[in-house]
């Protein structure tokens, strides 16, 4: 049995890119679906069943199959469950409810337009937060492995946002890592201008340390002017950032540690929690330094860019409002990227450093 499901993990799914014979609606009846498309096996929380593509630009919907029929599964267990959207309007409530659930029974899916030379690809990209195992990424089927040569950002009125990957882009997923940084990029309307980014960090026990906005640990659609909706691109373990600069929004400041540091800090601190590194004035070493609007409980923690935890710099009360500093050099001792994860009561900040020498 379980060698059965190997294979069947293995083969490329020629329905996926297949739009659903039906909308997202209560006439839409989960007998509906293809059969050819139930050949890849997904787990949704406690449930194991199958990813389907949907109709709508930049949907998918998970399905059960019970008893040998086919059956929808959602919070409910009574209609569609999308996993991902690229709609204005009623399906922001839908992955506002699925995202309020606990953790440890959510699946949080991305689905991403790549347009390559062969036409159009959907990237299916599965992360289930307490389980790192189960993280399964596909690109039509098959084990996310090359480097698609573009991923774009869908639109809610069915327009593109390019973003080019270079040549020198990594992007791979290991199966024997311990953890890897999974980045969720998503924009507001007018994209570079306004949008949020985030890059949530999964440590070596699994967990989600970091969040990529307000919409919850995985999914946020906020939009301005009241018109929430969701765009979102995939990178895994990505060594160049700089195309991204721009999208992102990322503060990027040029620090003195060695011969040269990188740290970047999102923009999507709303309670004002902020952190970033920084050369101490006062000493030969470089400093996070944490800024709290409020006195509050804060833990920050050192990881390598494959999520394995390296240090606690603190986990206690930090008085505020106030900035404070901790020192980098003696936990980032070697030249590479470091991330520090910095949670306060209500909000968490990632910092990217980057040791040159």
């Amino acid at each position: 049995m379980r060698l059965l499901l190997v294979l069947l993990l293995l083969v490329p799914l020629p329905g996926l890119g297949q739009a659903l014979p039906c909308h997202v609606a209560p006439a839409c009846r989960p007998d509906a679906v293809p059969e050819e498309i139930l050949s890849a096996v997904f787990r949704y929380g406690n449930a194991t069943g199958y990813l389907v593509a949907g109709e709508d630009p930049g949907a998918a919907y998970f399905v059960t199959k019970r008893h040998g029929q086919p059956s929808a599964s959602s919070v409910g267990d009574t209609t569609w469950t999308p996993l991902i959207f690229g709609q204005r309007q009623s399906t922001c409530g839908v992955l506002s409810e699925v995202a309020a659930l606990p953790d440890t029974t959510v699946l949080s899916g991305a689905v991403v337009r790549a347009i390559s030379e062969e036409g159009d690809r959907v990237l299916y990209a599965l992360l289930q937060p307490r389980r790192l195992g189960s993280i399964r990424p596909y690109l039509l089927g098959h084990r996310l492995s090359e480097t698609p040569s573009g991923v774009f950002l869908g639109h809610p009125q069915g327009q593109d946002l390019q973003l080019g990957l270079p040549e020198d882009w990594s992007v791979a997923y290991p199966d024997t890592l311990p953890g890897m940084q999974f980045g969720l990029l998503y924009a507001g309307q007018g994209a570079v201008e306004t949008g949020m980014s985030g890059s949530p960090l999964i440590d070596a026990e699994g967990y989600v340390i970091g969040d990529v906005g307000r919409g919850g640990p995985v999914f946020g659609c906020d939009g301005p002017d009241d018109e929430p909706w969701f765009s979102v691109g995939v990178n895994l373990l990505i060594t160049n950032w700089a195309p991204f600069e721009a999208l992102l929004g990322m503060e990027q400041e040029g620090r003195v540690w060695g011969t040269a540091v990188a740290s970047e800090s999102p923009e999507y601190s709303p309670s004002g929690l902020r952190a970033t590194a920084a050369p101490n004035p006062f000493y030969s070493h470089t400093d996070l330094v944490v800024t709290v609007p409020t006195v509050q409980r804060v833990n920050v923690a050192v990881f390598d860019v494959l999520g394995r935890r390296l240090a606690v710099l603190h986990n206690g009360l930090l008085v505020g409002p106030a900035t404070h500093r901790f020192a980098l050099d003696g936990v980032a001792r070697s030249p590479g990227v470091y991330l520090v994860r910095v949670r306060g009561e209500q909000t968490v900040a990632v910092v990217r450093a980057t040791r040159a020498d």
